[in-house]
């Protein structure tokens, strides 16, 4: 729990940093857009020589001004679908200092080109081409200067906006995995489930000493596994499979012919996927705990591969009685995991008495 109490620490100053730095993002663009951008185009003309107040009437200056700005903001909307593409491209794992230089060169590019074609088609029309080429380079200079240093601080801010998100993200996981792990510590020092294992154990000590033999073996092996992989984000989905085969062993032993597992994966498809630890489980314990069964009843509890999840789904028969557990909050960390780590859905449904939930999985 300690460990929990730090960590959401770090979240809420995590997030208050997150907070921060996207207003100062929010603040940032209102300045760029309100301020300095209209106000390059007003100084970059004339450091270029290509506006005079002394030379041009005072309704050609403003005219000669909203051009510039509709310039401007073509090349603003120009370096902002580039940005969205880079970030596109990046997810598709092209390297960040990769697309980090092409992006700087292709804004230079682009916004240089709009900067001197618009220039050209202005100064063409009004009949001031000539004897300013000069001028003309010198304002793509200063206009492709200009978006490569905003681009700078732009990336600048943008990374630590990046970065609190990610540190954001990486906690939000430590405490989805402390948790995992505490559900799964609970459920091995789980007075009910110790005291039925023994009970059952001392039973076929008695009765049958050759299933006693094998049920303190498997008994230990789900404990083995448990204590294994509750630190891992991932595992084979085959040892997944092959520790609830061992689970439900125990679980057979107790309620026999009242309880029934039918998983239907190919073991060739088993080698190819990939996990969370314990996640099948707590989705079989889940439906033991919540639903009546008999012998003459049974609960049968079906296993696929759908796509790329894992399906578990059974026939709903609520108790009417339903223990406080925490099986909620398991199904709801089970989500916050796979979110995290996948950065996909799992998906649950109930629908004509069938309770279903399908956890992604992935190529291994």
């Amino acid at each position: 729990m300690r460990k929990i109490q730090v960590y959401v620490s770090e979240i809420v100053i995590n997030m208050n940093n997150l907070i921060e730095i996207e207003a100062c993002i929010r603040r940032l663009k209102r300045l760029f857009f309100l301020a300095i951008i209209p106000g390059l185009c007003v100084l970059i003309p004339i450091l270029a020589g290509i506006v005079s107040f002394n030379e041009m009437e005072w309704w050609k200056l403003v005219l000669t001004y909203v051009y510039f700005v509709a310039i401007s903001l073509l090349i603003w909307k120009g370096n902002t679908y580039l940005y969205a593409e880079r970030k596109r491209l990046e997810e598709k794992h092209f390297g960040y200092f990769g697309m980090l230089t092409y992006y700087l060169l292709a804004c230079m590019f682009y916004s240089g080109s709009v900067a001197l074609s618009g220039l050209y088609a202005w100064l063409l029309f009004t009949g001031q081409y000539q004897g300013i080429q000069k001028s003309l380079l010198i304002a793509g200079s200063l206009v492709m200067f200009s978006v490569t240093l905003i681009n700078s601080i732009s990336e600048l801010v943008s990374g630590r906006k990046e970065m609190a998100e990610n540190n954001l993200k990486y906690r939000r996981l430590e405490i989805a995995k402390v948790q995992a792990e505490l559900e799964a510590l609970k459920a091995q020092i789980d007075p009910h489930f110790i005291f039925n294992s023994l009970n059952t154990l001392s039973y076929l000590i008695i009765n049958k000493p050759e299933t006693a033999k094998r049920y303190n073996e498997t008994l230990a092996k789900v404990y083995r596994y448990i204590l294994l992989n509750k630190d891992k984000d991932l595992v084979m989905l085959r040892d997944e499979l092959e520790f609830i085969q061992s689970y439900f062993y125990l679980v057979k032993i107790r309620f026999e012919e009242a309880v029934n597992l039918v998983i239907d994966i190919p073991g060739e498809e088993a080698d190819d996927f990939l996990i969370t630890p314990v996640s099948l489980q707590m989705l079989i314990e889940n439906a033991i705990k919540h639903n009546h069964f008999s012998a003459r009843s049974p609960l049968t509890i079906n296993i696929n591969i759908q796509s790329l999840f894992v399906t578990v789904r059974n026939r709903m028969k609520r108790k009417d009685y339903q223990p406080a557990s925490s099986a909620g909050i398991g199904l709801r960390n089970l989500r916050e995991r796979y979110r995290l780590i996948m950065k996909r859905n799992t998906i649950i449904h109930r629908e004509n008495e069938e309770f279903l939930v399908q956890v992604p999985i992935l190529k291994a």
